[in-house]
């Protein structure tokens, strides 16, 4: 099935503009169709444009949340474009989770873009040159040399940890560092309303 979003390709990047409902609000059921559409075309790097709302609704958070499982399987990255600070921070607050990325502009998703495919080339093991040996040349076995440049680097990729989209954020303020703040916060409110239910 064709995409039924407004699109544009921004290196490994498929970028949808995210339906919107008659109110002009996030419509929730069309953004999992859509995405179910494209992960079945074989994309795994998807972004959705989120830069036509400055406020979303729980909906739209649990359907950012369904597709998770796929991307990662896939080896892939859900991305969410927005410029909006307060959309940004509700995002990277909520949505804790190695195969979200999140991004404010073009610019960020075509860097992120850049380093996913350096380090793809940096993994990827080098093709050995092929040598040829007269047919009539009996095998002769050969002391143990010291490690090439290829071992050097396969034993370096063989240490690489895994690509993950938190290496894609821009600033050094990570969603992982503010998962313990959050859940301290989740922690006081809920002693309170319990403390205030026991009154």
């Amino acid at each position: 099935m064709n995409s039924q979003c407004p699109f544009r390709e921004i290196g490994l990047f498929h970028v949808f503009s995210a339906p919107q409902t008659p109110i002009g609000t996030l419509n929730a059921e069309g953004f999992k169709e859509e995405v179910r559409n494209l992960l079945a075309q074989g994309k795994k790097f998807i972004a959705v444009d989120l830069n036509a709302f400055d406020f979303l609704y729980s909906d739209a958070y649990n359907a950012f949340i369904s597709p998770l499982k796929e991307f990662e399987a896939l080896g892939g990255v859900f991305g969410l474009l927005t410029s909006s600070s307060s959309v940004a921070d509700n995002l990277s607050k909520l949505l804790v989770n190695p195969a979200i990325a999140i991004f404010e502009n073009d610019d960020a998703i075509l860097s992120g873009s850049n380093k996913l495919i350096a380090m793809t080339q940096a993994l990827a093991p080098e093709e050995p040159a092929a040598e040829e040996t007269p047919k009539t040349a009996t095998p002769v076995e050969k002391p143990a040399e010291p490690k090439t440049e290829r071992a050097q680097k396969i034993e370096v990729a063989e240490e690489t940890p895994p690509i993950t989209p938190e290496i894609l954020l821009t600033d050094d303020d990570s969603p992982r560092s503010k998962l313990p703040w959050v859940i301290l916060i989740a922690l006081i409110a809920a002693a309170t309303v319990g403390f205030l239910l026991i009154r």
